[in-house]
C-alpha cells in the first residue's frame, strides 16, 4: 500500500494547467479537447442530439446512458442510437497529443532562458557603475568658464540572445535536435546527427519528396500516411466485421446462452448471472465505442479481450476486499503498518490547503461573541422547557 500511495503522489498527471496562464489560449485549447465526464483527452469522441450537441468519449455517453437516456450536461432527453461520429476532432485531438509535449517543452525552455537573462541583466547591472568626468565648457557668450559634469554611460552589454546549442525533441522521431537546425532536421527527413550534416542553416534540402511527405502526415496526423501502389499495408486494424454488436435484454435469456455468448467472444464466461450480464455490458460498449473511432485509431479485438481480462481481475480483488470483515482487521496493527503512508498523505493534503486561500468566515455563528454563543440543550430538551416540567411535578405532588 505504501508504494501504491507514494506512485500516486509522484505521478504526473497531464493536465489543463500544465500550461501557465500567460501562454495565451494554450490551457483553454487543451481544456476543450477534453471529455467533460472523464477529463481526460478525448477518446472516439462523438455527438449527441441534444440542443447543445455536447461532445464526449464513445464509451463516457454509452455507459452514461445505460443508466439514464439523457444529456450528462444539458440533461435533454437523447438515446444511443443518436451518438454521431466526430471525425474533426479526433484530427484535432490526434495532432494536439502530438504538439503538446514539444509546446511544453519549448515553454519550459523559454522560462529557463528569461529567468537566466534577467538573472544576468541584474548582476551586471549591480556590478557595473556610471563613471563621471569633468570637463571645460567654453561659451562664447559668455568668457567664464563652467564646469559640467558629464556622466559616461554604462559600456552597453551586448543583448542575450537564447544559447545556440538549446537541444529541443523533435516530434518525428523523438530525438534530441539542436534548436537552430530543428526546421531543417524535419525537412531532411529526420537524419541521424552523423549522417544529416545539419551544421549549417542553409544546408539543401533532401529530394526525396515522398519520404519528406510523409514525414509531414506523420506530424499532424499522428501516424504514417497510407502507401499507394501494390504493398499497402491494410487499413484495417479489426480483422472481424466492422458492425456494432447488440445488445441483449438480459431478463430473457438463459444464462446458458449468455455464457456461449461471452465465449463466442473470447471472455471469461464464469461467476454468476449477474457478472456475467456486466462482463458482457462492458465488453459491448467498449466494442462499439471502439468501431466510433477511426480505422487508424482503433484498437484490435485482441487489446479489448486483454482489457477485459484487467477489468475481471480488478472486480474479482474488489469483491474479495469486500468480503473481509472489518472486526477481523487489528486497527492498532495496520495503523503501525502504514503509519509512514498516512504520514505522506496528512503532508500532501496540508501542503495542498496551504495553497489555497481560506475565505472569511460570514456565518453568523462565528461572529457572536463567546458570551452569547448558543449553549445546545442537554438531552434535545430546552432549559425553559424542563423547568416548566418540574413546577407542574411539584403542584401534583401537593
Amino acid at each position: 500500500m505504501s508504494d501504491a500511495a507514494s506512485k500516486f503522489l509522484d505521478a504526473d498527471i497531464p493536465d489543463p494547467t500544465d500550461f501557465s496562464a500567460d501562454a495565451p489560449g494554450l490551457r483553454q485549447l487543451d481544456e476543450a479537447l477534453r471529455c467533460t465526464m472523464c477529463r481526460e483527452l478525448f477518446q472516439a469522441p462523438v455527438t449527441v442530439n441534444c440542443t447543445h450537441g455536447h461532445c464526449f468519449c464513445s464509451y463516457c455517453i454509452r455507459d452514461a446512458l445505460a443508466t439514464k437516456p439523457e444529456c450528462p450536461l444539458c440533461r435533454g432527453q437523447i438515446s444511443e442510437v443518436q451518438i454521431r461520429k466526430n471525425p474533426a476532432m479526433e484530427d484535432a485531438v490526434k495532432a494536439w497529443n502530438v504538439a503538446r509535449p514539444f509546446v511544453l517543452q519549448i515553454l519550459r525552455e523559454r522560462a529557463d532562458a528569461e529567468a537566466a537573462a534577467a538573472a544576468r541583466i541584474k548582476a551586471s547591472a549591480n556590478s557595473e557603475k556610471p563613471k563621471f568626468k569633468k570637463r571645460k565648457i567654453t561659451s562664447e557668450s559668455n568668457s567664464d568658464d563652467d564646469i559640467v559634469e558629464i556622466g559616461e554611460p554604462p559600456a552597453s552589454s551586448p543583448s542575450i540572445q537564447p544559447g545556440s546549442s538549446s537541444v529541443v525533441l523533435c516530434p518525428l522521431c523523438n530525438k534530441n535536435v539542436p534548436l537552430k537546425t530543428i526546421n531543417n532536421h524535419i525537412d531532411a527527413g529526420c537524419p541521424s546527427p552523423a549522417s544529416s550534416g545539419l551544421t549549417s542553416p542553409c544546408s539543401p534540402l533532401p529530394k526525396d519528396k515522398g519520404k519528406q511527405k510523409q514525414q509531414w502526415s506523420q506530424l499532424f496526423q499522428g501516424a504514417p500516411a497510407a502507401r499507394k501502389g501494390k504493398g499497402k499495408a491494410r487499413g484495417h486494424p479489426l480483422e472481424e466485421q466492422a458492425e456494432p454488436l447488440p445488445k441483449i435484454a438480459y431478463d430473457t435469456v438463459t444464462q446458458k446462452r449468455l455464457r456461449d455468448v461471452l465465449e463466442e467472444y473470447g471472455l471469461a464466461a464464469t461467476g454468476d448471472r449477474q457478472t456475467m450480464a456486466a462482463r458482457h455490458a462492458r465488453f459491448v460498449n467498449m466494442y462499439n465505442a471502439n468501431l466510433d473511432a477511426s480505422e487508424g485509431q482503433r484498437k484490435s479485438v485482441k487489446q479489448l479481450q486483454i482489457e477485459m481480462k484487467r477489468w475481471d481481475e480488478a472486480e474479482e480483488k474488489r469483491k474479495t476486499r469486500k468480503k473481509v470483515d472489518a472486526k477481523d482487521i487489528d486497527s492498532e496493527e495496520y495503523q503501525r503498518e502504514n503509519k509512514s503512508t498516512f504520514a505522506k498523505l496528512v503532508q500532501a493534503a496540508r501542503a495542498g490547503a496551504q495553497k489555497r486561500p481560506t475565505p472569511p468566515s460570514s456565518s453568523p455563528l462565528t461572529s457572536l461573541p463567546p458570551e452569547s454563543s448558543p449553549v445546545p440543550p442537554e438531552n434535545g430538551i430546552d432549559s425553559s422547557q424542563q423547568s416548566a416540567e418540574n413546577h407542574e411535578v411539584m403542584v401534583l405532588e401537593d
